[in-house]
């Protein structure tokens, strides 16, 4: 639970004697009360609990600091994921950065720091508790060119009252900032206040034991009048379940906001509700809807909260199911530059013809809404093979050599007794660029004849027949570029996306400067070129599909399908106009980074199935290393998702995507929802793929809920990429400084027809 220890102060230690009696025993109840009590307690007891019914889908109380928090003012918990929801640049990132006094607090590292809030009401004082490096630093929170206060900052923590110059209220940009850059100014928390005379933020832990009637339940403490808002996406069949709880007449009530900001009351206590009560409430009608979900309380001074609130959802035969028979082998094939619009699972209207690959999807599970992390071929498929997002492995410029401390599935797979094979027909995964690490065999193509994906195929599927012990498990990675510029296909397969003959000025091929001069505008393109130019990539991915099946083939001719796994993916999609441009490696549209994703093993996982919760590439190691059955990745960030294989939930929710560019665009992918953000404050953009599935209509303003949903896990999301300690409170950004490699005259030659240079 999201615990840290504070100062404990006269308030505190009043509440803990109120609630749950540590300090000193009661003088001794009359008899009466004592029987009262007793058999409170024992109908209590006899009253079935609604959970065991249920299959717990999320506790709330593992991330409360994700609720924003309402007393009588807005509270920014600092040195806690509390901040990520609020902070926008200039400070210290991770969490839980902490000195000797156990506070944990952030730094503002530059000479000033970004903080984005929207206050419900005005606010007319800010409160912080900071301290400052050295001597007294100045310290002013300014809005625009308005300065709304200045403080001198001590080198000792104190908690500093500061009167606005104006009322704030709605959303708001505001930056604190320093005098210099020097030295270094950290703050705890800070407040904006509804009154002059706000209770101290620091008073009390969001999770407690709370102690009532004698029964001790972990609960969201509300010693007063308090909200907390969670953001988050409804289950199918969903409800909240929680024990409103307080030893004084305490009123409690649930209100959710739908995307739009509309709200409604769904569920209010008696009135004078004391002792713990059992409630559950129905979320039926915001199901697979993004929602803010308010716990409100109101009352005086009282050892009151919400016990163990927590989303279920019915328990049903699915999620009971088995962990499926591990595979033996793995072969992993990475579709270069394909678009998973091309493939029925994800794109049902698709003109696009693949019988090989619709075979593999018959007989596997698709993933409908995997992400690559990055959209171009180096970041990318650094991740697939490492579980690091791209801002850890860092191998994100043309240049660059992913870092030796990096370590690959494939040396993971080599240590647990794995025979290694890879074969690409891309330069830019080769060893010059550090991808030749945990491989028996390594080849790379692209310099030679052999880089047609007939030819890799082929020699793949002579791996595989002629590897030198049969009886060894193996992993063979293989990644064709077929579908990448130039695109040349015989008529046969570009003639099946195009009426008739083309005989415009890009003649029978369209290669890698054209593309460049088409996505700048330089090159016009009619409606016909541009028809022209999808028919030949469509023709690409066709006759990628035929060469494919020469492997599946002789993955049949040796029985291997009896006990190998087969994972098709791509590594990021293309742009052909849709949004203006062709190409790939700047924009993060869906058509750019969304994954086609199928796991094939009939013997293990069900088959023609399709999963629609939301998959990253950067789980996918951490999730084969499930499905194998070996030793997990220690150093990987992603999450293993193989429940998802098998009906279950995964312990870590929500699922999200989080995507990155080399123009600092960000992406994430929450549910329904795709908020991007630019490295302007300005470049926001919200989308409801759902019904919006080709990124048409900004509905930012007219979403504010669902964009704070986004915005929130995005800030998490940046500030610590390992999930494995992201719901822990704990400080684990880092990034793995990657070296650049000398490039050749030859290499340059194949980067720059690549577009990566």
């Amino acid at each position: 639970m999201f615990f840290h220890c504070r100062p404990i102060n006269s308030f505190c230690i009043l509440f803990l004697l109120a609630g749950l009696s540590f300090c000193k025993k009661p003088s001794g109840p009359d008899k009466k009360d004592s029987k009262s009590s007793a058999s409170k307690q024992e109908t209590e007891k006899k009253k079935p609990s609604i959970r065991p019914t249920k299959t717990l889908y999320r506790d709330l109380l593992v991330e409360a600091q994700r609720a924003e928090l309402y007393d009588d003012g807005l509270t920014i918990d600092l040195g806690t994921p509390d901040q990520h929801k609020y902070t926008r640049g200039g400070w210290s990132t991770g969490w839980s950065l902490s000195d000797s006094s156990d506070t944990p607090f952030s730094v503002i590292k530059d000479k000033s720091a970004s903080i984005t809030i929207d206050l419900s009401k005005k606010a007319n004082h800010v409160f912080i508790r900071a301290k400052s490096s050295g001597n007294s630093q100045p310290l002013d929170l300014v809005e625009g060119k308005t300065k709304l206060v200045s403080v001198a900052v001590d080198s000792e923590w104190k908690v500093y009252k500061l009167a606005l110059s104006k009322a704030l209220q709605g959303p708001k940009h505001l930056k604190w900032v320093r005098a210099s850059n020097k030295g270094s100014l950290s703050i705890d928390w800070i407040k904006f206040s509804f009154s002059a005379e706000s209770s101290d933020a620091s008073a009390l832990p969001r999770v407690m034991p709370l102690n009532i009637d004698g029964s001790v339940k972990r609960s969201l403490s509300a010693p007063s009048s308090r909200a907390y808002s969670f953001y988050l996406t409804v289950p199918k069949d969903g409800s909240l379940i929680f024990d409103a709880g307080s030893n004084k007449k305490t009123s409690f009530a649930i209100e959710a906001s739908d995307a739009t900001g509309d709200t409604k009351t769904l569920w209010t206590s008696p009135k004078g509700n004391k002792g713990w009560n059992e409630v559950e409430v129905s979320l039926d009608e915001y199901q697979g809807h993004a929602i803010r979900l308010d716990f409100i309380s109101e009352g005086d001074l009282a050892t009151s909260g919400w016990g163990q609130p927590a989303l279920y959802v019915p328990t049903s035969k699915e999620s009971e199911e088995q962990a499926p028979t591990p595979p033996k082998n793995i072969i992993m094939v990475v579709l270069d530059t394909t678009r998973a619009d091309a493939f029925a699972p994800f794109y049902p209207n698709t003109d696009v013809q693949t019988p090989f690959m619709d075979e593999v999807i018959k007989h596997g599970t698709s993933f409908k809404n995997t992400y690559n992390n990055e959209n171009w071929t180096k970041p990318s498929t650094a991740t697939i093979m490492s579980g690091l997002y791209s801002t850890t492995h860092t191998a994100r410029r043309a240049e660059s050599i992913l870092p030796k401390e990096v370590r690959l599935f494939s040396e993971h797979l080599q240590g647990q007794g794995f025979y290694t094979g890879f074969m690409t027909s891309n330069a830019v995964l080769s060893d010059k660029f550090g991808f030749n690490k945990g491989w028996d065999t390594f080849t790379n193509y692209a310099r030679t004849p052999y880089g047609n994906g007939k030819y890799l195929y082929q020699n793949a599927a002579k791996w595989l027949e002629e590897r030198p012990d049969p009886s060894k498990r193996f992993f063979l990675y293989i990644q064709s570029v077929d579908a990448h510029t130039t695109y040349e296909v015989p008529a046969k397969y570009s003639g099946k996306y195009f009426k008739g003959k083309y005989n415009g000025k890009l003649g029978q091929n369209f290669d890698r400067e054209e593309q460049v001069e088409a996505d700048k505008g330089a090159l016009k393109l009619s409606e016909t070129d541009l028809n022209w130019v999808k028919a030949m990539y469509k023709g690409e991915i066709t006759y990628q599909d035929e060469q494919l099946g020469i492997l599946l083939k002789k993955i049949k001719e040796l029985g291997l399908d009896e006990d190998t796994m087969i994972v098709i993916t791509n590594d990021h999609g293309e742009e052909l106009k849709e949004h203006g441009h062709m190409d790939h490696g700047w924009t993060l549209y869906d058509e750019m980074i969304r994954a086609p994703l199928v796991f094939s093993f009939p013997k293990g996982i069900k088959t023609n199935h399709v999963i629609k919760d939301v998959f990253e590439h950067v789980d996918l190691a951490p999730t084969l290393s499930a499905v194998l059955d070996v030793e997990m990745m220690g150093s990987a960030e992603g999450q293993n998702l193989m429940p998802l294989l098998t009906g279950q939930t995964p312990h870590f929710l929500p699922l999200y995507a989080v995507s990155a560019s080399r123009n600092k665009i960000r992406t994430i992918r929450v549910g329904d929802w795709k908020l991007f953000v630019g490295a302007s404050k300005n470049r926001m953009f919200l989308f409801n793929i759902k019904k919006d599935p080709l990124e048409k209509n900004n509905v930012l303003k007219e979403n504010p809920i669902a964009a704070r949903l986004c915005e929130i896990y995005l800030g998490e999301a940046l500030a610590s990429p390992n999930k494995k300690t992201r719901l822990q409170n704990m400080r684990s950004a880092r990034s793995i400084p990657s070296t650049d490699a000398t490039i050749d005259e030859e290499t340059r030659k194949e980067l720059e027809a690549l577009g990566y240079l």
